[in-house]
């Protein structure tokens, strides 16, 4: 099985995320580890730092087979759409790249891959690596949603508590073996 949480910085992916470590194998930090290699990130990002993050995501989505991952193309697309569209760094070039890449990897793992998306729901901490912007991570959220939309990418929207949320996803896992 493979599930990607998906949404905005400070959703409660990685903390949902870590509840299932002893039972799946599990693709998280891809970001952070990418920041540490040097790798600008959140509103500092840069085309070439936002196209190497992108193509980890499809990289490692796309050899493993089975996962529960904390991020996934659609949050790296949003990402660079920000960059190309609001802040008006990157050149369009770069979203249709993304986009044409993200449509092949939904075609090639359509029935695998089950997409949970994290709307915000509460403030995001200041763990000094995310933004705080709520501007920007609210930016971050409607565009990813509109990408799982405007890609017919069927999702499951995951709320509430740490325990609905849990329940929520062990219902999707157990409907799906």
């Amino acid at each position: 099985m493979k599930i990607i949480l998906t949404g905005a910085q400070g959703t409660g992916k990685t903390t949902i995320l870590e509840h299932y470590r002893s039972q799946y194998p599990v693709i998280t930090e891809v970001v952070r580890t990418l920041m540490k290699e040097g790798i600008k990130i959140n509103e500092m990002g840069d085309e070439e730092g936002q196209k190497i993050i992108f193509d980890t995501h499809i990289k490692l989505l796309s050899s493993n087979d089975q996962f529960i991952a904390d991020r996934g193309p659609t949050d790296a697309l949003a990402y660079t759409i920000y960059h190309t569209y609001v802040q008006k760094k990157f050149s369009e070039d770069e979203v249709i790249r993304e986009t044409e890449k993200l449509r092949q990897f939904i075609k090639e793992n359509k029935d695998i891959i089950i997409w949970c998306y994290f709307p915000i729901e509460f403030g995001v901490v200041n763990d000094g690596v995310r933004s705080i912007d709520e501007e920007f991570r609210y930016f971050i959220s409607r565009t990813i949603k509109q990408i799982l939309d405007d890609n017919n990418i069927p999702y499951h929207i995951i709320h509430g508590t740490i325990e609905q949320r849990i329940k929520q996803i062990d219902k999707i896992i157990k409907d799906n073996e």
